[in-house]
This record gives C-alpha cells, sequence and structure tokens, in this order.
C-alpha cells in the first residue's frame, strides 16, 4: 500500500493506534488530527474498513478474473446512475479492481479541504454493457 505521512497518520488515528514516536514531520500529526476526528465520528461500535487508501493489485485478496459473490443489499454504482443497494445476491466475474485513493489536501491555507481516503472497488460489466462497481471491503464479507 502506498503511504505518505499525512496518509499514514490519518490511518494510525482512524483506526485506533498511538501515534508513531518516528513520526515526526507536521504532515503525519496533521493526518493524525483528522484521523481521531473521523474516529470519533463513527458510529458506536462500528470500525473502519480494513482495506482504506491505495493498494497494489497484488495487495489485494480479489483479483481480475475471479468469480465473486455480490450479496443482497451491497451498494452498487452503475455508470451514470446513483449507488443502489443489490436487489438480489448474485455472481459476477470481476473485471478489475480500481485501486482507491489515499487521503490528502486539496488547497492551501486559506481553502484547504481534507479528501478522504477511498476503499478499492471492484469493477465488472452490468446490465446492458454499463460497468458497475462495489466497494471490496463488502464483498469480502461474503468471500471470505
Amino acid at each position: 500500500m502506498y503511504t505518505s505521512p499525512l496518509h499514514q497518520g490519518y490511518l494510525d488515528a482512524l483506526y485506533g493506534k498511538d501515534q508513531d514516536p518516528e513520526q515526526t514531520c507536521s504532515e503525519y500529526e496533521e493526518g493524525y488530527i483528522v484521523g481521531l476526528c473521523d474516529r470519533d465520528e463513527l458510529a458506536a461500535g462500528t470500525q473502519p474498513p480494513k482495506f482504506l487508501g491505495c493498494y497494489r493489485e497484488d495487495d489485494l485478496p480479489i483479483k481480475r478474473g475471479q468469480e465473486v459473490i455480490i450479496p443482497k443489499g451491497t451498494m452498487v454504482k452503475v455508470v451514470g446512475k446513483p449507488a443502489k443497494p443489490a436487489g438480489r445476491t448474485y455472481k459476477i466475474t470481476v473485471a478489475h479492481v480500481n485501486s482507491g485513493n489515499t487521503f490528502y489536501v486539496k488547497g492551501s491555507a486559506f481553502r484547504k479541504e481534507y479528501i478522504r481516503p477511498t476503499s478499492p472497488k471492484v469493477v465488472w460489466p452490468g446490465t446492458g454493457g454499463y460497468w458497475a462497481e462495489a466497494d471490496l471491503n463488502d464483498i469480502l464479507k461474503a468471500n471470505p
């Protein structure tokens, strides 16, 4: 997984780890502070997803060409349409896996915006040839 000090600080705080004493840069501390805030906003008993951020394809448990189950209720995004829960459980063949993105800062001092990391997405050709995608973490729950 690719990590910058900013992203690593964010993940350490989000997953409830102590600050890394080896990390002394301000980017790490900034990410850690934002991660603490996001952790406080998680619903009680909710854990952040296992895969969060940018991963190499080799580091992911689901690969291109693999058949996986999309469980009923999994949020599925189809190109050009809003995401909605799958109405039934079905099997798909993975076309590819989008790697997700890391935590980063957009803008500068006066217009600073924190862009939260996203999870990797499993992509397959859906109905009518439109690409469909779902969060890798949701699919892993049904495909241990």
